[in-house]
C-alpha cells in the first residue's frame, strides 16, 4: 500500500467568480458542500437488508460583507439576479485548482446588528454536479 502525502492549506485568498466578476474580496466564507445519504430497506427474513447510496446534491454556502453603496457589489448582484442561473468558478486557494458549477442565485439579508459589520449568508443551489478543473501550471 502506498503512503500518500498530503498538502494541507489554510483557507485564505480564493477566487470566487460569478460569470466574469471575481467577488472574493466580499467573502469571509465559501465552500462546495455535498449532501449524499443512503436509503436502507430491510425485509422480514435473514439476509434481506439492503443499503443504497442516494444521488448527491451540491450547494455553495457563502458569507459575505453587505455592500449597498456600490452598484457592482456582490450584495447588489445577488439581489438583482435572484432566481437566475449563473456560472460560478471557485478556487479555494487563489490561482489553484478550481471547480465550476451552474448555480441558482439567492439574495441575502439586508442590515444586521448594532456595532457589527453587516454580513449575510446564502446557499447557492448547484444544478447538477460541480466540475473539478486541472491544477494550473505553476500552482
Amino acid at each position: 500500500m502506498a503512503s500518500v502525502p498530503v498538502t494541507a492549506f489554510v483557507m485564505g485568498e480564493c477566487d470566487f467568480i460569478i460569470e466574469d466578476d471575481n467577488y472574493s474580496a466580499a467573502l469571509s466564507s465559501a465552500a462546495i458542500q455535498v449532501d449524499q445519504g443512503t436509503v436502507d430497506w430491510a425485509g422480514m427474513a435473514a439476509g434481506s437488508s439492503f443499503t443504497f447510496p442516494t444521488t448527491p446534491k451540491y450547494s455553495i454556502p457563502i458569507t459575505y460583507a453587505q455592500d449597498w453603496a456600490s452598484d457592482d457589489s456582490l450584495s447588489v448582484y445577488l439581489w438583482t439576479n435572484k432566481g437566475q442561473t449563473k456560472n460560478v468558478t471557485f478556487a479555494p486557494k487563489k490561482g489553484g485548482r478550481s471547480w465550476t458549477a451552474t448555480v441558482i442565485i439567492t439574495s441575502g439579508n439586508v442590515g444586521g446588528a448594532l456595532n457589527s459589520v453587516a454580513d449575510a449568508s446564502v446557499t447557492l443551489a448547484v444544478i447538477g454536479e460541480p466540475v473539478m478543473g486541472e491544477i494550473p501550471t505553476g500552482a
